[in-house]
């Protein structure tokens, strides 16, 4: 009955307040604030704090210029339509409708669903939703909620916890204002769906947005044999998140890192293991399987980073083909880029065939060598079994003989 008491109060001398005023001018902020603060409405949404507003990225700001459609207005007010954001930020309401969160969606977020309602922050204070070290969080409000994630088929497979073990978030932890943020890769107001081919997180743009912060590597990619084939339109070759993730990027020393050195040769292996990728371009296959069964493949296996991987002889980000002079494995450069592990290594040293499959065709010699090594292998150890065995069945037969004496 209190609550209702002072509502009607409330509601008088706002009333009062709006007649002895001249019409044109409409509510004044006090007249907004006689209502809409101390829970004179009964509703915490329907509250404003006058403190949190005065602190905001609108303070000096009447309530009519943001909600415009009471300038004039009688009151108390009728519904009202949202705030009227475009009126002052024109640019950024174009760009939001081209966008893929254009309004014409209930499911897209509304301007104060990133920015805040009476609370809007300016990005550069840290405790602004859009700040970079919040904006994940902020994003995720929509794109982990199952419901809408779903009703859009948005792939989402990553989460915030995710991005936040990255070290683009561990450089924004460590005060690097120019580490990227979820509209960094994406877009602010402009963000379009990836499907879209002027998105910078578009397959073909993928290498050009990471160039932003990595021109230099950008630009060793764009000349490799993968940069020239993505260039060309083709949907199979890898670009940066194929090897290095989208959201949860780790540093190559990270043991969970697709690029660890541990982990390079089953992140190559993706597509140099796919058998319909090698019918279809002629590229060799198997080179997972050949690169275990080799020395550095299996000192791999068992944990030691620092033996050679694909990227130590192919190189990382700028993979050239054999018959390139400038490639790491171009038979000029092999007794170098070996040497980078072995200092006294050759041209001999460098001329045995790599990724050998068991095969005679292969490599005859080292298919034979093979072949005669497994060979006395079991056959010293099938000895070895055979005299035991012999040797057990004599001395039961032995003991058993002695038994029946006695």
């Amino acid at each position: 009955m209190r609550a209702r008491r002072a509502w009607l109060a409330a509601i008088a001398a706002a009333a009062l307040a709006a007649w002895a005023a001249p019409a044109a001018a409409g509510p004044a902020d006090e007249d907004c604030l006689a209502c809409h603060s101390g829970g004179a409405l009964d509703d915490a949404k329907l509250d404003v704090d006058a403190k949190i507003l005065g602190a905001s990225a609108h303070a000096g700001m009447s309530c009519t210029d943001c909600h415009a459609d009471l300038a004039g207005a009688d009151l108390p007010h009728g519904t009202t339509g949202p705030a009227a954001c475009g009126s002052c930020h024109e640019e950024e309401a174009r760009a939001v409708e081209r966008s893929a969160h254009r309004q014409d969606d209930p499911d897209s977020p509304r301007c104060w669903s990133c920015h805040g309602g009476h609370d809007v922050r300016r990005v550069s204070a840290e405790d602004s939703r859009t700040a970079p070290l919040l904006q994940d969080r902020t994003c995720l409000g929509c794109h982990a909620n199952p419901e809408i994630a779903g009703r859009h088929a948005l792939p989402v497979r990553e989460s915030a916890e995710d991005f936040e073990q990255s070290v683009h978030y561990r450089a924004l932890l460590g005060g690097n204002p120019a580490a990227p943020s979820c509209t960094t890769c994406h877009g602010a107001h402009d963000n379009v769906s990836h499907k879209d081919p002027d998105s910078p997180i578009a397959r073909p743009n993928v290498a050009s947005t990471c160039g932003m912060c990595h021109a230099e590597i950008a630009q060793e990619f764009a000349e490799s044999v993968h940069g020239k084939v993505l260039a060309e339109g083709n949907p199979d070759v890898p670009t940066c998140t194929g090897c290095h993730a989208e959201h949860a990027i780790r540093g190559p020393k990270d043991p969970r890192s697709p690029v660890h050195p541990s982990h390079i040769a089953t992140t190559c292996s993706h597509c140099h293991e796919n058998e319909r990728l090698a019918r279809e371009y002629g590229i060799a296959s198997a080179r997972l399987r050949t690169f275990v069964g080799s020395y550095h493949g299996a000192a791999s296996r068992f944990g030691d980073s620092t033996v050679a991987n694909c990227a130590s002889c192919h190189g990382s980000h700028g993979i050239r083909p054999s018959s390139d002079p400038r490639s790491s494995i171009h038979p000029s450069n092999l007794a170098r880029t070996c040497g980078t592990c072995h200092p006294q290594a050759g041209l001999n040293f460098a001329t045995g065939k790599i990724h050998v499959r068991d095969l005679p065709e292969d490599n005859y010699w080292a298919w034979l060598v093979r072949r005669t090594y497994v060979s006395l292998i079991w056959a010293v150890i099938g000895g070895f079994v055979a005299l035991i065995a012999v040797d057990l069945w004599w001395r039961f037969r032995t003991r058993r003989s002695r038994r029946g004496e006695a």
